[in-house]
This record gives structure tokens, sequence and C-alpha cells, in this order.
């Protein structure tokens, strides 16, 4: 399954491959923008380090299968297929909005 990418630009198309991309550019946009909002070190260097791990892991899964980086057996984020990758995945978006949802208790702890 490292060729998943692929598979998707065979059938999908330029238009399925650019919507995939525009999704991952959102996800990380939307945990740099969590990182931005947090009002503690820790909490936000959590949320960048999340987003470096499934930046790494995007560029090089989609890298190895354009050929431009070696394979290394590294999953495309929610789309490969394995269960432990997966798992992870969700695991640490559910970290980021655990940190979202203490950040949001913890400004309205302030304002009240």
């Amino acid at each position: 399954t490292d060729f998943i990418f692929s598979v998707i630009a065979e059938e999908l198309g330029l238009i399925g491959v650019m919507i995939i991309i525009l999704l991952y550019l959102v996800l990380l946009w939307r945990l740099v923008a969590i990182a931005k909002n947090c009002q503690n070190d820790f909490a936000t260097y959590t949320v960048l380090g999340i987003a470096l791990v499934f930046l790494i892991q995007i560029v090089i899964n989609i890298g190895g299968t354009t050929g431009l980086l070696p394979l290394t057996g590294v999953t495309l984020p929610f789309i490969s297929y394995g269960g432990s990758s997966l798992i992870m995945s969700c695991l640490l978006i559910g970290i980021a909005e655990s940190i979202t949802h203490a950040n949001k208790q913890q400004v309205g702890g302030l304002i009240s």
C-alpha cells in the first residue's frame, strides 16, 4: 500500500490528487492555527509536533510514489491500509482536539 497515492492519481486523475493535497493542507493549516491559539508553550509545541509528523509522512509518501524520494514504507495518513497507522493518526488528531478543548476552557475561565 505504499503506492496508494499512485492508485488515487490513476483512478481519480489530477483533480482527485489536488483534492487530496488540498485536504492535507487544510489539516496542516488547522493544526498550526490551533498551535497559535494555545496558552502555554507545551501545548503549542505538542500541536506543532503533531503537524510536523503529518507533514513528514505526507512528503515522504508522496515523494516516494512520485519518484522524488526513495520508498521507505511510510504510510499516507488516513488513506493507506494499516491498522496501527490509522490508530496513531486518529490518536494524534484526538490529542490536538483535546488541547483545543482544554485551551477553550482555560480562556473561558479567564474571561468569566
